[in-house]
């Protein structure tokens, strides 16, 4: 009996790992997560995690490392993943940190858990984060130095939470949700530094807006110049949504915001492998007005680009083309893709007296704004096509 309790003494003194209490996840408030892409092809990185963790292997959900302690160092492909130590023949990694500490991903400093995959001898790292916390992370980013007030920042955070929660209807099993580049995801770089943007979080945790019953994919626009586009008009996919809405107090200041740009012939000829541009025609959505793919023509061919393959050549989709010798020279208002919440026309509703519900309401007919903390599982009717092009309205630049 004394050697036993001699042996336990010692080993508060020696033993190099005890494990900490870890708290229990409230049944009353689940965790929705989303994937995030933040670095694609990488031959190697720098992971520092703050806290204790754990690593388990993605293919079989085998521990292979508990940590009670920090650790840093460059991660690698070697006869498998090597970070502060071997896992051999293994080639998907999931990092859990334990308290919910931070975790730097070549200095970045990110929420979650980081998956990483091997593939083709280079690395895919993943952000597993919290839809709420990715959600303050996209405010912060797009919005942080724009002058709005809560009604605008609480409507926005609902249309933001609402495509989430559609693309992870849609894609729950996929090794990424959401492409950190394409979208603007800095993990929590900023986390903190602006209190109106956590408290429209925070006053909107787990709302989305429900059109059927279900989510739907949606955005946002900085001026729709009047009308706004339903998704499936402007991104041409087969998903069930609301129809676009009348923006009256956008309308108002509409030529305030024309625009006018020239772009080189020869811009247009390298990036889609023209000869020349001898004719344009524009393929618009009859009710807003909206541009959503452009057709150019040469001598011999024609090529069909999407309007979100001309996003940084062109401020909005609502406008027309005149064909010069050697340039285009393009017409247009607003700001945008012209889909979903538009903001200018938000701002004013704000400035009217209007609630964040109010101001939702007008931009998406026929949804209501509910409290959803859990996915709701896919639908078969919800499939996603891509409709071809040629049913649509054309307008040629020549017969303007």
């Amino acid at each position: 009996m004394l050697t036993l309790s001699l042996f336990l003494w010692l080993g508060s003194f020696f033993g190099s790992e005890t494990p900490k209490e870890e708290k229990a996840l409230p049944q009353n408030d689940p965790r929705v997560q989303v994937k995030v892409l933040v670095k694609g092809r990488v031959p190697a990185f720098f992971l520092d995690v703050k806290g204790e963790f754990e690593v388990v292997d993605l293919k079989n959900g085998r521990r292979q490392v508990k940590s009670y302690f920090p650790k840093k160092g460059t991660l690698q492909i070697k006869d498998g993943i090597k970070w502060i130590e071997s896992f051999w023949g293994v080639h998907q990694i999931k990092v859990i940190p334990s308290q919910n500490d931070p975790v730097l991903i070549d200095g970045v400093e990110y929420f979650g858990n980081v998956e990483v995959i091997s593939a083709d001898n280079l690395l895919h790292v993943i952000n597993e984060v919290e839809v709420e916390d990715y959600v303050r992370s996209y405010m912060t980013h797009h919005f942080c130095d724009k002058p709005l007030n809560k009604a605008v920042l609480e409507a926005l955070c609902v249309v933001i939470r609402t495509d989430i929660y559609h693309t992870l209807m849609r894609n729950r099993q996929s090794f990424f949700h959401i492409d950190a580049k394409k979208v603007g995801y800095h993990g929590a770089s900023l986390r903190g530094l602006y209190p109106m943007i956590d408290r429209a979080v925070d006053n909107t945790k787990h709302k989305i807006l429900l059109f059927h019953n279900r989510p739907f994919p949606t955005a946002w626009t900085e001026h729709s110049a009047g009308q706004t586009a339903s998704y499936k008009s402007i991104f041409r996919q087969n998903f069930e949504g609301p129809c676009g809405a009348y923006a009256p107090l956008a309308l108002q200041n509409k030529e305030e915001t024309k625009w006018t740009k020239e772009i080189p012939i020869e811009e247009i000829t390298e990036r889609f492998g023209l000869s020349s541009v001898k004719k344009v025609d524009l393929f618009i959505d009859s009710d807003s007005e909206k541009v959503y793919a452009v057709r150019f023509f040469d001598r011999t061919k024609h090529v069909d680009v999407p309007i979100t393959e001309l996003k940084t050549l062109l401020p909005s989709n609502h406008f027309k083309i005149d064909v010069n010798p050697h340039s285009l020279k393009v017409h247009g208002w607003g700001k945008g893709l012209g889909v979903g919440l538009c903001v200018y026309n938000a701002t004013r509703l704000d400035a009217e007296g209007a609630s964040m519900e109010e101001i939702l309401k007008s931009h998406f007919p026929q949804t209501s704004v509910e409290v959803r903390n859990t996915v709701p599982d896919l639908v078969a009717r919800f499939i996603e096509e891509e409709p071809t092009l040629w049913y649509a309205k054309k307008i040629s630049a020549f017969n303007d």
